[in-house]
């Protein structure tokens, strides 16, 4: 049996002030990182034998610090485009 394990990016900056960031290839703030890393244990327990991921900087990041693993980059799973709206706030939106 195959097991599919998803993990989302660690937080960006982006995140934290909760700007809409769509494609915009924004990395891993410190939190991100200390989380990603937190993850690796869990991650491991699971024994993956591949890591796919976008070719964002967030994704690479992410799964850079979860396993040592080469990670494949596969543009099938990066973040739908969101046009003027990227970089925006909710409140710049709504």
């Amino acid at each position: 049996m195959t097991t599919l394990l998803l993990v989302r990016h660690g937080m960006t900056e982006w995140n934290r002030v909760q700007r809409m960031q769509g494609r915009s290839d924004i990395d891993l703030s410190e939190q991100g990182r200390a989380d990603a890393t937190a993850l690796a244990e869990v991650v491991s327990a699971w024994k993956p034998q591949t890591l796919i991921c976008s070719p964002l900087a967030r994704a690479a990041s992410t799964a850079a610090l979860i396993s040592d693993l080469p990670a494949t980059v596969d543009d099938a799973w990066i973040e739908h485009g969101l046009g003027e709206w990227e970089g925006c706030t909710p409140d710049a939106i709504g």
